[in-house]
């Protein structure tokens, strides 16, 4: 599926390993077949490390959207990862406007009351 290291590393929080790649040249934007990419699979499974690393890049598309239509705060909403959301919103680029093919905003997945209180805030 035109996977990297770097995205089976922010898959599946390997920080270490994401800093090694991302220090070698890896591409942070790298987009496998269903155009994910490292930030969108680091906030979909929760691991905030990843996600803080990725973030601290300047070259690193922050709103980018997967095959659904999904960004990285998308995932992290609609799984109820709260700390990857709330680094997400600090971030003065993100775009919570953002509409997946569904027609979903990260705020209409979102799936506790703390998420739904980030984005009231934000």
């Amino acid at each position: 599926d035109n996977w990297t290291a770097l995205n089976f590393a922010a898959k599946n929080g390997h920080v270490d390993v994401v800093k090694m790649l991302l220090a070698v040249g890896a591409d942070p934007n790298f987009e496998t077949v269903l155009f994910t990419t490292p930030l969108i699979l680091a906030a979909s499974y929760g691991h905030i490390e990843v996600v803080k690393i990725l973030l601290k890049r300047e070259d690193v598309s922050i709103n980018e959207v997967d095959y659904h239509g999904m960004t990285a705060l998308m995932m992290a909403s609609e799984k109820g990862h709260v700390d990857v959301v709330k680094e997400l919103l600090a971030d003065n680029e993100i775009d919570v406007d953002v509409k997946s093919r569904a027609h979903k905003t990260a705020f209409d997945l979102a799936k506790s009351k703390e998420i739904v209180q980030l984005f009231i805030r934000h």
